[in-house]
């Protein structure tokens, strides 16, 4: 309502994440199917049955902890945003590159322009994004040395890159 969400269904990924802490707060999974049709009623923005729920079910702790508001989910955000370039960083590094090349590919991949617009708002591609690179890290891992552990990660981490942004599958 203050003006804070630019792109036009930020606002109903967020509001997806509230409607989920709320779920939880006040007993929503004791008749789920009237809970969410009484929240709809008053929030009609609520699109949790059009997008996948991992976004949604990631803002929930940050509400959680730090309330309910826009700033909120930002940090959210924002948590993906480094969790990707970490990621980025490690992938770079493993594939050969120097710390510093690394590095400047980890920058690279959170300043590229379109992702700057991601980051800006309340979106579930950067989360996504986040997942798929640590999926393609713990891949090169197991790769490396084999370890059932590892592709075990790859393969929880591309899933839950599917439950945020199903575009991920062309990444398959």
């Amino acid at each position: 309502r203050g003006g804070d969400f630019w792109w036009y269904d930020s606002a109903s990924h967020a509001l997806n994440g509230v409607f989920l802490l709320d779920f939880l707060r006040q007993g929503g999974w004791m008749s789920p199917l009237s809970y969410a049709l009484n929240y709809f009623a008053h929030y009609p923005a609520l699109t949790i049955g059009f997008y996948p729920p991992g976004f949604a079910i990631y803002l929930v702790p940050f509400y959680a902890v730090f309330g309910v508001s826009q700033a909120s989910a930002q940090i959210a955000v924002s948590v993906a945003t480094f969790l990707m370039a970490w990621g980025v960083l490690d992938l770079a590094q493993r594939g050969g590159l120097t710390p510093a090349q690394a590095f400047a590919a980890a920058l690279l991949s959170i300043a590229f322009p379109e992702m700057l617009v991601w980051e800006r708002e309340i979106q579930p591609e950067v989360l996504s994004y986040a997942c798929a690179v640590w999926s393609l890290g713990f891949l090169v891992r197991w790769l490396d040395s084999g370890r059932p552990r590892q592709l075990l990660w790859t393969g929880v981490l591309f899933v839950a890159s599917l439950y945020v942004k199903q575009t991920t599958v062309l990444l398959a």
